[in-house]
Order: C-alpha cells, then sequence, then structure tokens
C-alpha cells in the first residue's frame, strides 16, 4: 500500500536482559510549530494524526497478538505501548490503569533529551563543540576539585558517549543502596561537585562505563552555557516546537533540572520526539535540530557488540526480526529507560515505537523481544 514518509509537522548481549542494563539502563535545528498537519487521507486525533494498522502496510492481526499477549502477563507490568508509521499514530494501548493523559517517568530517556538539548545549543553558538573540556565548560568548580591531567582532559564529547574514565557504579549495584553511584550523588548537597571528584581508572576515551554522573554534568554544561535551565531551554527550542506542553522534570539541589533521569513525559510526546529524529531533525516546516547531530548521535560510536552500542546519549541498536517480505529492519535508535522506558526510532521502516513499563527490579529490554517477534513481522 502505502510506500511514502509523511512529514508531521510540528510535533555483553542481549540475549541477557541484565548484561544490556549492565551496559546500559537515533540532528535536530530550531524552531516550528505545535502541532502535526494530518496528511489528507488520516483523521486527527487532539495532537497526532491517526490512522489503522492496514493502512499502514502493518498485519492488525500480529499487532492484536501482541495487545493479547501483553494482557494474558506474557510481558510484565506494561503500561503504554504505542506505534508510529509513515508519520501517522496507528497502534495505541494503555494499560494498568494509565491513559494517554498520564505522565510517566521516563528516567533516562532524559539523558536522549538533554543530548537533543545540547545538539540545539551547538547549533545556536552556546556551546562551542564537543571538545570543550568540563574544566572550562564548568569554570565554578576549577577550585576545590583536584584537576589532575586525566580529569582536565574530560570534554563534553566524553560525557555522552560515556567515556570520561570516572568510577561510576549504577547497574550493579540496587539503587537505595550507599554503594550505588546514583544514590550517593543523589544524597549529595552538590551533583557536578559529587561527580567531579570521583575516582578516575583510565584516561577519557579509553573505555564505556553507563554514567548517570556524566549526563548530570552535561546538563550543568548546557545550563552554565545558555544561562537557563534545561526545562526552560526546552520549552524555547524543543517542548515548545513539538508541542509539548504537560511535563515534570526533577531538580537537584540549586534548581538545577537532573540531566540524567526525572523527566515524566506522556507517552504521545515520546513518540513526538521519536518522530522528530526519525524526520531527520525535522518538525513541519522547520528544523529543530540539525541533521548532522542526529546523524552523529545515533551512530554506533562506542560498539558493544555486533548489534549494540552508544553514540551521543542515545543506545544504537539492530534487532533480529524481520518483515513480513523478508526484509531485516535495519538499524534502530533507543533511548532507553529503567524499568522498560523506549523510543525506538526505526529510519528504514519510516516507524517509531514507544513501550513503557515497570520493571525495577525485574527483567529487563522485553521490549526488544517483543519488537523483533511481533512488531516488525507485522510489518510489510
Amino acid at each position: 500500500m502505502r510506500n511514502r514518509r509523511a512529514s508531521i509537522p510540528s510535533p555483553a548481549r542481549l540475549s541477557d536482559p541484565r548484561a544490556v542494563l549492565g551496559l546500559a539502563v537515533l540532528c535536530v535545528v530550531l524552531g516550528c510549530r505545535s502541532a502535526p498537519t494530518a496528511p489528507h487521507s488520516h483523521s486527527y486525533d487532539g495532537d497526532w494524526p491517526v490512522s489503522t494498522p492496514a493502512e499502514e502496510d502493518i498485519d492488525p492481526v500480529r499487532l492484536a497478538s501482541l495487545d493479547s499477549a501483553i494482557l494474558a502477563g506474557e510481558y510484565r507490568n506494561i503500561r503504554s505501548l504505542l506505534v508510529v508509521r509513515h508519520g501517522a499514530l496507528l497502534f495505541e494501548r494503555y494499560y494498568l490503569g494509565y491513559d494517554r493523559d498520564s505522565l510517566q517517568f521516563v528516567y533516562s530517556v532524559t539523558k536522549s533529551f538533554v543530548s537533543a538539548l545540547v545538539g540545539i545549543a551547538l547549533e545556536r553558538g552556546a556551546i562551542g563543540g564537543l571538545d570543550g573540556t568540563v574544566y572550562d565548560l564548568l569554570p565554578a568548580y576549577q577550585t576545590g576539585v583536584s584537576w589532575d591531567t586525566a580529569r582536565r582532559a574530560i570534554a563534553l564529547r566524553h560525557l555522552l558517549t560515556m567515556t570520561s574514565g570516572l568510577v561510576w557504579i549504577e547497574p550493579e549495584v540496587p539503587f537505595g543502596d550507599p554503594a550505588n553511584s546514583y544514590t550517593a550523588m543523589t544524597a549529595s548537597g552538590d551533583w557536578i561537585d559529587f561527580v567531579l571528584r570521583l575516582p578516575m581508572d583510565g584516561s577519557p576515551g579509553d573505555r564505556w562505563r553507563y554514567c548517570t554522573g556524566c549526563s548530570v554534568l552535561a546538563g550543568a554544561i548546557l545550563e552554565r552555557a545558555t544561562g537557563v535551565h534545561a526545562e526552560e531551554y526546552a520549552i524555547q527550542f524543543l517542548f515548545g516546537a513539538l508541542g509539548i506542553s504537560r511535563y515534570r522534570w526533577e531538580r537537584a539541589p540549586g534548581g538545577m533540572n537532573n540531566g540524567g533521569s526525572g523527566l515524566e513525559l506522556r507517552p504521545r510526546d515520546l513518540a513526538k520526539f521519536g518522530q522528530l529524529y526519525l524526520q531527520r531533525g525535522v518538525w513541519g516546516s522547520g528544523r529543530v535540530v540539525s541533521e548532522s547531530w542526529v546523524t552523529q548521535s545515533t551512530s554506533m560510536l562506542v560498539p558493544h557488540s555486533d548489534t549494540l552500542g552508544y553514540g551521543l546519549h542515545w543506545w544504537v541498536y539492530r534487532p533480529s526480526g524481520r518483515t513480513a517480505r523478508g526484509r531485516t529492519a535495519g538499524t534502530a535508535a533507543v533511548a532507553w529507560g529503567i524499568g522498560d522506558k523506549f523510543i525506538f526510532v526505526l529510519p528504514e521502516l519510516d516507524m517509531v515505537v514507544v513501550s513503557t513499563a515497570a520493571n525495577y527490579p525485574g527483567v529487563q529490554a522485553q521490549a526488544f523481544r517483543f519488537l523483533s517477534s511481533h512488531i516488525i513481522p507485522a510489518t510489510r
């Protein structure tokens, strides 16, 4: 049927999910309108053009079988599942008492939003480049911290790729345990100071380690460079452009937004963010993020395996499933938060999938399974 992309305006190992979470827990420009314009064949439901699976070349029976499997408990604690193809919302289900207007904690999906805001700030000239060092970008902390040679070499690039060399213990220890670096950071009075004082076990760029502390520093650099909190910057240049008006964002001591976690959003708005990246940073007739930033952010800059790697605060994943016509799904960009919060951006299928769940602790990465077993095979 359709083989087109509708431009929506202004809207370790995978076989062991714990190992994936141990590794972990797809250029955006500026301005645009706040609501999508539906293609002529689509109706409008609030802030999204809507369609049906069959209209967008997706087998409705396969999607219905996934819905039944979720309701039967085969996939645990699912709160929402949305599928967008060719720019239209064609499948939208909520579970466990949630609905389209429910704000949901998205945890580390926040990191991908911060990445977008950094890209916008770079494009607008507020940040000079990725090779600027933390030492230079956070001058208020130049005294009081032991800036040895390795620490002074940490650059914004290392923060966004999580290759800073800082020792950070998060996936390995439960939250709430004082040995968990995130828990210890949030108990401190100055999160930036806490992260900057962490020990190092290598030079920046040498190795990858999942580190929410890196995201906190990236958010702090964003706020210092732009002169406003990340939330205010997002309202000006990201949320406003996409028509995202309902959200909450946790603040750290001193008022800084938590750059590593803390966003609460509607799944429909997560889908808008995914669609923005699917459209290479364009929303409607304008740009929100530069195309080069989208490309760079969603490239496998730090490979972990043949199928999984990391970009600039985005995961990069090659699904195993094949379409109904035997094609691979290509490479997906993934925003991923603990508890099974996901945005999957699949350019080769012109598709965005959003799934939220509440698995903590518990089986993680179950959305990777049903993406390959149900959604991709349903696609023609």
